[in-house]
């Protein structure tokens, strides 16, 4: 994720349909590791994790409104939904405040 978020333009990625299906996947697999069996990460790690997760967060701020895809273009939202159910785990409660403002139509 660290690699994504310093060579990448993250809203951009993120208006794409495979795009938000890759960050998907590495949010949910970064919450099985971060949050399932805490003998194998160390404090460290749970550091860098965070700060990487809050890196995500702000470079996304601003942008999450902006991948919905337009009204009646694919018919199916699932995806931008299951997306944002993977950043609403791991967000802290103002994160997640911001995340639901923004959001909103």
């Amino acid at each position: 994720m660290g690699i994504l978020l310093d060579r990448n333009s993250l809203p951009f990625i993120a208006e794409t349909k495979i795009g938000l299906a890759f960050l998907t996947l590495l949010l949910s697999r970064s919450q099985i590791i971060f949050n399932g069996d805490t003998t194998t990460v160390d404090d460290e790690e749970m550091r860098e994790w965070k700060a990487t997760f809050d890196k995500f967060f702000n470079e996304m701020e601003g942008h999450w409104g902006a991948i919905f895809p337009p009204r009646g273009a694919w018919g199916d939202d699932v995806y931008v939904w299951q997306f944002l159910a993977s950043v609403a785990v791991g967000a802290g409660m103002e994160q997640q405040h911001i995340l639901v403002t923004e959001c909103r139509y």
